[in-house]
């Protein structure tokens, strides 16, 4: 019996034990190496993370399909310092999971991929971009270009867990981390996205920014905050080029956090 499965842009099922979702841009190989890299995490009881599942013949994709295991819970709205304490949970896990950079994450060719790049300054924004982007990005250009670099503390990370981060407390279950996300970076940019998402897309108050600003050493959170605010931004250019309206709303969301960081 297949279900729709709200979040995952639409996309999704649950039959049974096993969510299916159109396969993404990754090849076999990433997905494989997903799935071992979540097999060799150790939750500690902090949290569950879902993985990948193959079919019966060991393939990790099915007629443009792919497969991941069903985990009970649900988005609890406005659980924003929950979802970062899971982050720390989470990454402190991964590093023990996965201590050099996979390969495989070199080759994501995607639209999310390619704002993580342009937010870290490893390829240019297109010019031809609607003017609402190109003049964020411009705005946050000197933090950008402030010269830290990518690979200093990075690890395996999860870009998305402000949705992605499901709660059954009623069943004494511990959060969920579905839809793993991988890129390499430092931990801290995690919550950075975290903070700037939910400021944008789920009411959470400017306070919450300014506190990660507070905790990040050194003022490196209004460069993590301006990098973060760039991968949605640079990502939405990508994903929808027909659509400048959708784009623009994106610009719109992410403006109020734009005062709070340093020039």
């Amino acid at each position: 019996m297949l279900a729709p499965l709200a979040g995952g842009q639409g996309r999704s099922w649950r039959a049974g034990l096993v969510v299916l979702k159109p396969k993404s841009g990754d090849g076999p190989e990433a997905i494989e190496w997903l799935s071992g890299f979540v097999a060799a995490m150790n939750p500690g009881g902090a949290f569950r993370v879902a993985a990948p599942v193959p079919s019966s013949a060991g393939e990790w994709t099915v007629d443009g399909w792919q497969a991941s295991n069903w985990l009970e819970g649900s988005h609890l709205p406005g659980a924003w310092d929950r979802v970062l304490e899971v982050s720390a949970h989470f990454h402190r896990a991964a590093t023990v999971a996965c201590s050099t950079k996979p390969g495989v994450l070199d080759g994501h060719d995607d639209p999310w991929s390619t704002g993580d790049r342009i937010a870290w300054g490893e390829r240019e924004p297109d010019p031809t971009w609607p003017a609402s982007v190109l003049g964020a990005l411009d705005r946050l250009r000197p933090l950008l270009d402030s010269g830290s670099r990518p690979d200093v503390h990075a690890q395996v990370i999860h870009g998305d867990l402000g949705g992605n981060v499901v709660f059954a407390d009623d069943a004494g279950l511990a959060p969920a981390v579905i839809d793993v996300s991988p890129f390499w970076r430092p931990a801290p940019y995690a919550d950075a996205i975290v903070v700037a998402d939910a400021v944008a897309w789920d009411g959470a108050p400017l306070t919450l920014a300014i506190r990660f600003l507070a905790h990040e050493p050194d003022g490196t959170g209004d460069e993590l905050l301006a990098r973060a605010i760039a991968f949605r931004l640079a990502t939405a250019a990508v994903h929808w080029p027909a659509l400048p309206a959708r784009v623009d709303a994106e610009v719109d969301a992410y403006a109020p956090l734009l005062p709070l960081l340093r020039s």
